[in-house]
């Protein structure tokens, strides 16, 4: 990750995440999440890299991508929120670059319907809430299909950014099989009759077949003339090969508990983890996650606080804003393309596109964990991984941003040992309780 955060910042993200309260005591812990971590962070890499890749180099990039997303998919049922926040990012990226700040008005509705229908299913009116979150969503959609026309259109198709929203989406789709057992009212967990693994197997069909259809118009109706760097059709089938052989094996223990496995594992993975949501497992408020990152996270937290209000203050003004200076870069990505303005740019955008995609990853995980009915302590590890990477970039660049000789000639080389003077009293403050 020196490449985005640069190496002073890299290094500060290392010591961070290292030293988490919540990452090392529950990676020491009988949980997975330490896992997911991990593979999200692989996931999110090989998805960057495939963004910036030279002609020839993005196939590689996009099997480093499925080494975290299909590992994930098998360790825990949060992947699903992971892989909403990753796919949306990429998809909204897309989209932006096509239309613009048109996006915001296209996406106004579903927001809005969003918000609406959360709380109308909280009130227990569930019919009301899909309605209105189907109004939303048709409106969102109507706005994109007017903007999307022609041109546009064949700009979004020529998106790397695009192929790895629409590669992700099709990926997974066999697991979408519970959104319809709800809506036919089917029990998602009901696998123990023939008639109920039936209904599973119909499902699953369906939607695996509506995810070969989309990805066969996206990657195999795609002329080679339009992206001849792009994802094909063949390289589509080896990914979708390789990401559910890698589910299949695991799910059934390599074959010796197949019947049973396929039907946990496909459909009852995301059936018992939306099914949970209800019963809310901790009881906890919703200011939890808050209460605990306080105590424990205060650091990568006011660190990540500091860092998302420069990256929404300099990315949105700032066409040309580079968010790691030339001189932190590590020296194979500062002298990767002498003389190629447009290779130069284009890692540039890519750097910049990075920390956007931090203070996503936050506020993302933030409403996600903080709206899920169960509240664990172990799940602030998805809230403390992007606060401890977007922290360290802002720590980094803060470091970088001193003159270091003119503070060696001004005398005020001392100054540095307040740093961590200030730190020891900040903690001090909040071990007093300051919330109680």
């Amino acid at each position: 990750y020196r490449r985005y955060l640069g190496r002073i910042g890299a290094l500060a993200a290392g010591i961070l995440l290292s030293a988490s309260p919540s990452l090392l005591f529950h990676s020491r812990y009988i949980r997975n999440d330490i896992y997911i971590a991990l593979f999200v962070m692989v996931w999110s890499y090989g998805a960057f890299r495939y963004l910036e890749a030279k002609p020839g180099e993005g196939r590689r990039w996009v099997a480093v991508m499925l080494l975290g997303m299909a590992p994930a998919f098998v360790t825990k049922e949060n992947a699903f929120m992971a892989g909403a926040l990753i796919g949306a990012f990429f998809a909204g990226l897309a989209i932006w670059r096509v239309i613009g700040p048109r996006f915001f008005v296209a996406v106004a509705p579903l927001l809005f319907a969003a918000g609406a229908a959360f709380w109308l299913f909280e009130s227990g009116q569930i019919t009301y809430s899909l309605v209105v979150a189907g109004i939303g969503a048709i409106a969102s959609l109507a706005l994109l299909v007017m903007w999307l026309r022609d041109e546009a259109w064949g700009k979004l198709r020529s998106s790397r950014a695009a192929d790895l929203a629409v590669l992700m989406l099709t990926l997974i789709m066999p697991f979408t099989a519970p959104f319809g057992h709800a809506a036919l009212g089917w029990d998602p967990m009901a696998y123990a009759t023939n008639t109920d693994l039936l209904r599973s197997a119909g499902l699953v069909l369906f939607v695996t077949l509506a995810g070969v259809v989309v990805a066969y118009y996206w990657f195999g109706m795609r002329s080679q003339e339009r992206m001849p760097d792009g994802l094909t059709w063949r390289e589509w089938l080896g990914a979708m090969g390789a990401f559910w052989l890698t589910a299949v094996l695991f799910f059934t223990t390599f074959f010796t508990n197949t019947r049973n496995g396929l039907a946990t594992g496909v459909v009852g993975s995301l059936g018992y983890w939306l099914a949970q949501q209800e019963v809310a497992r901790g009881g906890q408020p919703w200011y939890y996650y808050f209460m605990l990152s306080a105590l424990y996270e205060f650091l990568p937290m006011l660190l990540a606080v500091g860092g998302t209000i420069v990256i929404l203050r300099r990315a949105g003004v700032d066409g040309h804003w580079d968010p790691v200076s030339t001189k932190d870069l590590p020296v194979n990505v500062a002298g990767e393309a002498p003389g190629d303005d447009a290779r130069v740019e284009l890692l540039r955008v890519n750097r910049a596109t990075f920390v956007v995609y931090g203070v996503w990853w936050i506020v993302g995980s933030w409403m996600a964990y903080t709206i899920a009915g169960e509240k664990m302590p172990w799940l602030l590890t998805h809230m403390a991984l992007p606060m401890g990477v977007v922290g360290g970039w802002w720590f980094g660049r803060l470091i970088n941003q001193i003159d270091c000789p003119a503070v060696r000639r001004a005398g005020a080389t001392w100054l540095i040992a307040l740093t961590p003077a200030l730190l020891y009293l900040v903690f001090t403050l909040l071990r007093m309780a300051p919330f109680q």
